[in-house]
């Protein structure tokens, strides 16, 4: 179940969609995408392979693309603050609080690294996350 269904399911989409338009078969496949394709784009990828290797179908995979991926989720917590921090939008005192009292290892953040975390809230929670330098638009 979960990812590796995934990939077969993807797969076998494919393999349908080339048979029901055959003119598409010798054209190279990229895939793409961002976030948690991080973990399907290199699976989807993996089980092409293995079934070019192993079956008489074969899909014309050229290259793989993945942006901003989700990787691992306790790093990428960690990289938001590092990030923000970088581009100075929570001050030095913050991210030196957040680096310092947060171990960003799975395990359940303490009362220092959540009073951390919760100043840099303060700080950036009206910024567009995937954009900082958007404007803000707040309603009332």
């Amino acid at each position: 179940m979960g990812d590796p269904l995934t990939a077969e399911d993807t797969y076998t989409f494919l393999v349908n969609w080339l048979e029901r338009f055959p003119e598409y078969k010798a054209r190279a496949l990229y895939i793409a995408g961002e976030s948690y394709v991080g973990h399907y784009v290199p699976q989807l990828a993996a089980t092409i392979l293995a079934h070019n290797n192993n079956t008489g179908v074969m899909l014309n995979l050229k290259g793989i693309l993945v942006g901003n991926p989700l990787l691992d989720v306790e790093k990428n917590k960690r990289r938001r603050y590092e990030y923000l921090w970088n581009h100075g939008v929570i001050s030095d005192e913050v991210w030196a609080d957040i680096s310092s009292h947060c171990s960003f290892n799975g395990s359940s953040y303490g009362g220092m690294c959540h009073e951390a975390i919760s100043k840099s809230y303060y700080t950036h929670r009206d910024l567009d996350m995937y954009n900082i330098y958007s404007p803000t638009c707040i309603t009332s």
